[in-house]
């Protein structure tokens, strides 16, 4: 799944953000803590609600970023169930801020569709709440 943004933020704003896991985490819509495990390692901590029921959890992630080409690439593993791994791409054109944000998830479970659309809605609320940050 290839998503795409238009931010006013610059480029090097967005790309701190979602490289920084102490920045990333004030702009994420479910995640609410994130602890450094090592160099680019992460424990990342989740919850997500659904109706009046909530479901929280944990797992481990690595980010690795590159300001030179303006490329983050974030790697989790959900409960040994799914694998995402999200690239994202930023650049600037005509003083816009654009986000190539590709998600790829690989499971067990026949569960592609609903990560779709899960991670549809998380990843716009996300970039929502980094172009008003």
């Amino acid at each position: 799944m290839i998503l795409y943004f238009s931010l006013k933020q610059s480029p090097s704003f967005v790309f701190k953000h979602l490289s920084d896991m102490s920045l990333f985490v004030q702009h994420h819509p479910v995640i609410y803590k994130i602890e450094a495990t090592g160099t680019d390692s992460w424990r990342v901590f989740e919850k997500l609600e659904f109706g009046f029921l909530s479901w929280s959890f944990t797992y481990p992630a690595t980010v690795r970023a590159d300001e030179k080409t303006g490329s983050i690439s974030m790697k989790a593993n959900v409960l040994s169930l799914v694998h995402i791994h999200i690239f994202i791409q930023i650049s600037s054109e005509n003083q816009v801020t654009k986000v190539k944000d590709e998600i790829t998830f690989r499971s067990i479970l026949p569960i592609g569709f609903l990560l779709q659309s899960i991670f549809r809605k998380q990843h716009t609320q996300l970039f929502t709440n980094l172009d008003r940050a």
